[in-house]
Parts: structure tokens; C-alpha cells; sequence
């Protein structure tokens, strides 16, 4: 078990949520039908990355852990290899199986591992691995700048992981390129070709892919393209469900576009300023996207403001109602959302304690009523 301690029942409303959520922990072992309300724990560090599947929650802070939320028990999932490691670039967990993206780098080599684990018996294994080398190639940030193998884009669809596997040629060109669904350790191809480089958001029935072009690619889940989206401005973060794809754009512009034919719908702004935050989340259920803010200042010892409290914000796409849902000191850097509810994290260090960081789930109902 990681990191379990008890935790007061938080009352049911979002008028809680809104002044800001306490730092208690799950009671492990708790049983019952449903997830019940807001629950809180506290990773052992920074968490990384994030994935949320039904009712558990995957997450990184030195080490794979899943949280299942209707018991309250948490369960480390990796292993030696992972322990430790700041750079989990990417996380999925789909039913029973969990995979993770992680990357080493020197002044011209980049490194990237695919590593797996099963929650019903949990050992980490490695199902891939990349080499490639190149000048300043472990400075590079994307395709072109090393030439070799790459593997990228571990997200979850439905049942499934998919996996993005390339190559880089010496010119920058993508070749041998496809998107996997990954079973254990063995890949099966689900689409070719330089389209499919990167998977960036998935459902249960599309991918998103983004393009080194700034263009995203949408594709049906067994593989077939199905719309082009080419947003105004380069895009920052991408969410996906549905017939919504939701695109966060610089200075706080969300960009909703149809996933059946690429079509800009509407353009939203958002409130505060996100341009402050290292890193905004961005999430989308349905039709309620979720996203981070700036909510309160202060001044460090340089006497420089920083954001010293973050807000998760609820956006209902439908009629455009957005309304505070939960906050968290510091940034919250963090956020996912389906049919159970929403999770996030926050990245929030004090010179005192180091890390103080909450990780915290509230039910869907309670998102979706306060913008309703």
C-alpha cells in the first residue's frame, strides 16, 4: 500500500469545493456501490503524470500508484526500473492494464522506454524501447531533431492502449510511423503512416492526433482518419470525448471543434490568466470541460508575484455557464475527467515541507450540477 491515511467526509456540496479542499486522506477499505463524494490524498512527491479510468486513478510521484476509488486503497504498480523517475512523460490505464512513457537523455542521445503492468498482478515490464542520436538531440522537443527510433503518444481508448512508434530519418522526415494498441507487451497496428504521429487525446471511439505542423488528426479507434483540425493558434493542450474536441489555445482561448467533421463550433474565454501558470490542465466529459486558473497571489522573497492558489473551473460548453469547482494552493498542474468524476493535482512546494501536494476527486454530478 502507498501512502493511504484516514480522511473526514467531506460535506456534499460545492459550495466546500470553492473555498477550498482540506488536506484529509481516504479510508482504505471503504466498500459500497458507488465512489461516494469528494475524496483527498496525498501523493509522496510531484505527481508527473495522470490517467483516471472508470473509478481508478493512475498516477506518478516516484513510482506508478492506482487508486481505486470505491475501496480507498491505493496499489504501487511499478518497479525498479520506474523508481524514482521524474520523467514519466506519459501515463494510461485502461480496465486492468497500466503502461508508462518514460525518457533519458544526454547531450546527443534520447532514450524512450514503454514499460506495463497488470493491477490484478502487478509487475512491471518493458514492452519497448527506442534509441536515437543526434546533435543537441537530447535537447529536442520533437520529430527531426534526433535520428533514430521514437515511441510517444501512450494514451487510453476504451479498453485499449495505444501506442505511437516511429523513426526519424537524417533529414527530419517520419518514417515507418504507425499507431498500436498495446496488449501486455505485444503491439498490433491500428493505423500507418506520418498522420498518426502523435496521439495526444483519445475516447473510446476517436484519437487525437497532433501533427508537428500545429494540425490535429482525427481518427476512428480502429483506425480510420476521419476530420483535420487546423487551429487558429499553436495548440497547448487537447481533450477529446465525444463529438467534442476541445483545444486550449495562448492568452486563455478554448477552441471547440466538431469531431465528426473538423469545424470550428465555438470559442471560448477563459476566466483569469493562464498564461501565468506553468503548464494549465485541460480536460473534457461530454459536455462539461474542465480547466486551471490563477486564483490568488503572492509575492516570493524576491518580492515577484506568483500564483500561491489555483482554481479547477467547470465550463459547460453548452451554454457557456463557468463556475469555480475546487481549488488548491499552489498550481494545479494536473487534471482528468470521465463519467465517475474529475481528479486533479496541484504542484505546490514549500521551502519548509518540500512537496504538499493533494490529489483530489470529486463525482461528476456535483461538476456538471454546478454548471447546469
Amino acid at each position: 500500500m502507498v501512502g493511504v491515511k484516514r480522511m473526514k467526509k467531506f460535506p456534499k456540496t460545492l459550495a466546500v469545493l470553492a473555498a477550498g479542499v482540506s488536506g484529509m486522506a481516504l479510508v482504505a477499505g471503504a466498500t459500497g456501490a458507488s465512489t461516494g463524494g469528494v475524496k483527498v490524498i496525498r501523493p509522496h512527491g510531484l505527481v508527473a503524470a495522470l490517467a483516471f479510468d472508470g473509478g481508478r486513478v493512475a498516477y506518478s510521484a516516484g513510482s506508478i500508484v492506482v487508486w481505486t476509488l470505491r475501496s480507498g486503497k491505493t496499489a504501487k504498480v511499478s518497479g525498479r526500473q520506474t523508481a524514482g523517475d521524474g520523467n514519466v512523460l506519459e501515463l494510461a490505464i485502461a480496465g486492468s492494464q497500466v503502461a508508462w512513457h518514460t525518457n533519458a537523455f544526454g547531450n546527443s542521445e534520447s532514450d524512450d522506454y514503454l514499460f506495463t503492468s497488470s493491477l490484478s498482478k502487478p509487475k512491471e515490464r518493458l514492452a519497448a524501447k527506442a534509441f536515437r542520436y543526434g546533435d543537441a538531440c537530447g535537447a529536442a522537443t520533437g520529430p527531426g531533431a534526433c535520428v533514430g527510433p521514437w515511441i510517444s503518444g501512450v494514451v487510453a481508448s476504451g479498453n485499449r492502449i495505444l501506442v505511437d512508434r516511429w523513426r526519424t530519418n537524417s533529414t527530419g522526415s517520419i518514417t515507418h510511423s504507425g499507431l498500436y494498441a498495446l496488449n501486455g507487451t505485444r503491439f498490433k497496428p491500428v493505423a500507418t503512416g506520418a498522420g498518426t504521429v502523435r496521439a495526444v487525446a483519445a475516447d473510446p471511439k476517436h484519437v487525437a492526433v497532433l501533427h508537428p505542423d500545429g494540425t490535429i488528426g482525427l481518427y476512428s479507434t480502429a483506425g480510420k482518419p476521419q476530420a483535420e483540425v487546423t487551429p487558429s493558434a499553436q495548440a497547448e493542450r487537447v481533450a477529446l470525448s465525444g463529438h467534442n474536441l476541445v483545444v486550449l489555445e495562448p492568452h486563455g482561448k478554448l477552441a471547440l471543434y466538431g469531431t465528426r467533421t473538423g469545424s470550428l463550433r465555438k470559442t471560448f474565454t477563459l476566466h483569469g490568466n493562464p498564461d501565468l501558470l506553468l503548464g494549465q490542465a485541460l480536460a473534457v466529459q461530454g459536455n462539461i470541460a474542465v480547466y486551471s486558473t490563477p486564483a490568488r497571489f503572492s509575492k516570493n522573497t524576491d518580492g515577484e508575484s506568483i500564483v500561491s492558489e489555483s482554481a479547477i473551473r467547470a465550463l459547460n460548453l453548452s451554454n457557456g455557464k463557468d463556475r469555480s469547482v475546487g481549488r488548491l494552493p499552489g498550481q494545479i498542474n494536473l487534471t482528468r475527467i470521465n463519467s465517475i468524476g474529475l481528479v486533479y493535482t496541484n504542484n505546490n512546494w514549500t521551502d519548509k515541507n518540500g512537496y504538499e501536494n493533494k490529489l483530489v476527486f470529486v463525482p461528476f454530478k456535483q461538476v456538471a450540477a454546478a454548471v447546469s
